[in-house]
Formats: structure tokens, sequence, C-alpha cells
């Protein structure tokens, strides 16, 4: 069958509404055309989970540890390593041959540790 992906939904707010985020690195997120370098479309950082309070219909899951690549479309933030964060207005979607990857995309990510 064809176009059934298009009927996954994933609500990012949901998923991230009851773990916490600790930001561990950032880099520049650009679009990269044969091998060279291309534009830059924003940041892109990488984060952890550090609690996953989620309650799952399977006993036993927890994403503690995980990490999360968050793709925004602003210049890099200051922040101290493990900082928490939220997202503001995420969105992604699930991809891989066994819908085990994310694809994160947000507005802004907020720094909650100064």
């Amino acid at each position: 069958m064809k176009g059934l992906r298009e009927h996954l939904e994933f609500r990012a707010k949901d998923f991230f509404e009851k773990k916490e985020l600790r930001v561990i690195a950032s880099e520049a997120w650009t679009d990269y055309e044969e091998g060279q370098a291309g534009k830059s479309l924003g940041t892109k950082y990488k984060c952890v989970i550090s609690d996953d309070n989620t309650v799952y219909k399977k006993a036993g899951t927890n994403n503690e540890g995980e990490q999360v690549d968050v793709k925004v479309e602003k210049p890099a933030k200051v922040f101290k390593k493990f900082a928490r964060v939220t997202l503001v207005n995420p969105i992604a979607s699930v991809y891989g041959d066994y819908q085990n990857q994310l694809s994160v995309k947000a507005d802004d990510i907020e720094v909650l540790d100064k």
C-alpha cells in the first residue's frame, strides 16, 4: 500500500509534555548539497531526555537517556551544558524502517537553567 505514512500523526507536544530535556550541544544546521556546505538553516540542538514520566501502553517503556536532535530556524542561544530546556511549538515525525526514529523541529527552545 502507498500513502499510509500520510495518516500517521505524531503529537509532539503530548510526547514531550512529561519529559525533561537537557541540552548538551548545538551546531549549525545547514543545507548540504553534493558534499558541500550549503546555506545556514538555523541551529541543531542535541538534547537528552533526563526524566521520562510518560505513561506508555507497553509496560517497561521509557525513553530516559535517549538523544533528541531539535532543529530551530534561529541562531544558537547561549546555554550551560545540561541546562533544562523546553521546546516552543514542537513538531515531529516518526520515520525509519521500524518507525523508531524521530525528526523534531521547533519554533525555538527556551533555556530554563541560566
